[in-house]
């Protein structure tokens, strides 16, 4: 059951919904980043856990639906944002847009179309600023207009969806990726904001520039 922190009678302008797995300890470090976010006025904080990610990312977007919100940020347990990274991806008023942050592998956890035609590979160099349009991004700070899943058949997200155009190259993708060729086939861009660089916490953090930093420190971008 979707837990709410923060009850409003109004519709919310924005839900920041946390998928959580007991196997992603909650840090300190990242219950203060989610304190010092700097949210609008109408803000639900939510919170799923206990299951599959794919289920949880469906759950709370249908929460979301349901209190009739405007906007979606996803934030993961092990991502630290910068305290404006709400306010600055709404005000480029797209409807999907994510900050950046660097994956477990060393590598901005963003993607371009595979040379080939089929699938992603990562993108290993970003510009330091600028709006940029991808072709697949991580949902772990992410923020998505609402009236992109009434255009999106649920469940927007799954897990390890085989594509027969791949067949022989695994079980195909992740939930954030499943929903990127979901997006793009019903003609929604992707773009990301370079400046808004996030800490992906691991036991050694993996800080914005994509180093290795123990305790998940901020660093300047």
């Amino acid at each position: 059951m979707v837990g709410v922190w923060e009850r409003s009678p109004i519709h919310p302008l924005v839900v920041v919904a946390i998928p959580y797995s007991p196997l992603t300890p909650v840090t300190t470090d990242w219950v203060i980043a989610l304190m010092n976010l700097q949210l609008p006025a109408n803000t639900r904080v939510q919170f799923q856990r206990g299951v599959p990610i794919d289920v949880s990312r469906n759950t709370l977007v249908r929460s979301a639906k349901e209190n009739r919100a405007a906007h979606i940020f996803f934030l993961d347990a092990d991502v630290l944002p910068p305290p404006d990274i709400v306010m600055q991806l709404m005000a480029w008023k797209l409807p999907i847009i994510s900050g950046v942050y660097w994956s477990k592998k060393g590598y901005p956890a963003v993607w371009e179309t595979h040379p080939s035609g089929r699938g992603f590979t990562p993108i290993k160099s970003l510009p330091k600023r600028g709006l940029t349009e991808v072709a697949a991004i991580s949902m772990g700070c992410s923020l998505i207009d609402m009236r992109v899943f009434s255009c999106i058949p649920d469940p927007w997200f799954e897990w390890g969806l085989r594509d027969p155009r791949r067949e022989g190259e695994g079980e195909g993708h992740s939930e954030d990726l499943t929903f990127c060729e979901k997006a793009a086939e019903h003609g929604f861009k992707l773009f990301i904001d370079p400046e808004m660089r996030c800490v992906h916490e691991t036991v050694l953090g993996v800080d914005p520039e994509g180093g290795t930093t123990f305790g998940a420190v901020q660093k300047e971008a």
